[in-house]
């Protein structure tokens, strides 16, 4: 059996640094089956190779409206175009689809190569965590989908494709994947960022994540993990690493064991991380493994409100982790999430209060709304914090109301409270800029124009 492997393209272009390894990791596991693999990056190439009016044309979810409506020819001359960059290699085809802007390009996608007479399977980290009824329900005559890789190995398993298989291994093989697209700026020289997942899954019940639906898998013994890393780091000549986890130090202990294997391998990495297990003595040896920044999932400054999202930190540790990691030069990327379910004004204003508390500890800040997801604790029991579901706003997401707002209140005030939080971290942000305003300024433009897509590239060459 031969198999080609796409990553969807995507209605909302962020710009990317670093390959899917998702996809790269289901492409070793088919390889070590017997499978003939061949893999690509449609997202990429898009976003590299495709003028930028194309892509306008369908956002904003035209290609929804295309695939609802049944307009067939619309979807073909969309497929042709983000084909028109790679060639067909094989008669079964996987669509790997990791974020809900990719789910309607790689629905077309996939409904025209199955009106070509190709095989199209589709699965990707949306399949795993959103509502395929509703999906299936909407589109008809959807190819195969599968919300998991071991799903995907017992049919291949079932129809005689495949023998017996361990799929245990979280090594990606990015063969295939066109590397000198995703090269971008560091200290001056354009360099790869290489992805990695030390452990898949997440151990945390934090109520309004989706990723605790997500299966865990440890890995390869860490020997073997840090053999891959260094094999990869000489393949592709970058000493530039994203731990690609839900948290890095999602288990203490394999969490240390990797921190007193890392600095033999003279790697820079970031990855995003957990507050719990960070105190002084851990940001040092993060600092000497070579941790160069961390994604931070702080998301308040009310202790009730953490307390009501199943966070283990309190306001007061999170500033004193932010504080140690910040003394080690570690740059920390947080997110904050506003209008969660039963936050009053007052709770609203200590989390600015936090922000302003700490800001000479925070490097950057993503602001988002409290967003209802499929799979999610919260969703399974709407009583608890106080709201009412209204019914569904896509395959992901719920519109709900609470006893005082109702649904157009609820977005407004979410709208509201980031808007005024995003406001704050700007006017920091250019008071900052005036005091050292050629460093501070030259490190805004590098973040903003030239990484702009994912915190954990911009900052190898951002300094606190």
């Amino acid at each position: 059996m031969n198999i080609q492997l796409f990553n969807a393209p995507s209605e909302v272009v962020h710009d990317i640094s670093t390959p899917p390894i998702g996809m790269a990791i289901l492409a070793n596991n088919l390889r070590k089956a017997g499978i003939k693999v061949f893999q690509d990056d449609l997202y990429i190439k898009s976003l590299r190779l495709l003028p930028r009016q194309f892509r306008d044309k369908w956002a904003r979810g035209y290609l929804k409206h295309c695939l609802e409506s049944g307009k067939k020819e619309e979807i073909a001359s969309f497929s042709r175009k983000v084909l028109s960059n790679t060639r067909m290699r094989a008669g079964n085809v996987g669509i790997s689809i990791t974020s809900r802007y990719q789910m309607y390009p790689g629905l077309a996608l996939a409904s025209f190569l199955k009106e070509k007479g190709l095989t199209v399977y589709l699965g990707g980290l949306m399949f795993s965590i959103a509502d395929t009824g509703v999906i299936k329900k909407t589109f008809h005559c959807l190819p195969q989908i599968f919300s998991s890789q071991l799903e995907f190995f017992n049919y291949l398993k079932s129809k005689g494709k495949i023998k017996e298989f361990d799929l245990t291994s979280l090594y990606p093989n990015f063969e295939g994947v066109p590397w000198k697209l995703y090269r971008t700026w560091i200290h001056y020289k354009r360099e790869n960022v290489i992805p990695y997942s030390h452990e898949m899954g997440c151990n945390r019940r934090c109520v309004y994540c989706v990723t605790p639906a997500t299966p865990y898998i440890q890995g390869d013994p860490l020997p073997e993990k840090i053999h891959q890393i260094a094999f990869l780091k000489r393949k592709y000549n970058s000493k530039y690493f994203f731990f690609c986890d839900c948290a890095i130090n999602n288990r203490r202990d394999s969490f240390l064991q990797l921190l007193e294997e890392l600095p033999k391998l003279g790697i820079r990495w970031g990855s995003f991380a957990a507050l719990s297990y960070i105190d002084e003595d851990i940001a040092n040896k993060l600092k000497r493994s070579g941790c160069s920044h961390l994604l931070l999932g702080v998301e308040s400054g009310s202790n009730r409100i953490l307390r009501l999202m199943g966070k283990a930190q309190t306001a007061e540790s999170s500033s004193k982790i932010l504080r140690c990691l910040w003394e080690e030069g570690i740059f920390v990327f947080l997110t904050i999430i506003v209008n969660f379910p039963g936050e009053t004004e007052r709770e609203f204003l200590e989390t600015r209060s936090f922000l302003l508390k700490n800001q000479k500890y925070i490097g950057s800040v993503s602001i988002n709304k409290f967003t209802l997801e499929e799979n999610s604790i919260i969703l399974k029991q709407p009583k608890k914090y106080g709201i009412r579901l209204l019914g569904r706003q896509d395959f992901l997401d719920y519109r709900y109301e609470s006893e005082d707002l109702s649904w157009k209140q609820i977005v407004a005030d979410g709208l509201r409270k980031k808007s005024d939080l995003e406001r704050l971290m700007n006017r920091i942000r250019l008071r900052n800029f005036s005091k050292h305003p050629f460093s501070k300024l030259k490190n805004h433009l590098y973040a903003k124009l030239v990484l702009r897509s994912f915190p954990c590239d911009r900052l190898f060459d951002y300094k606190t």
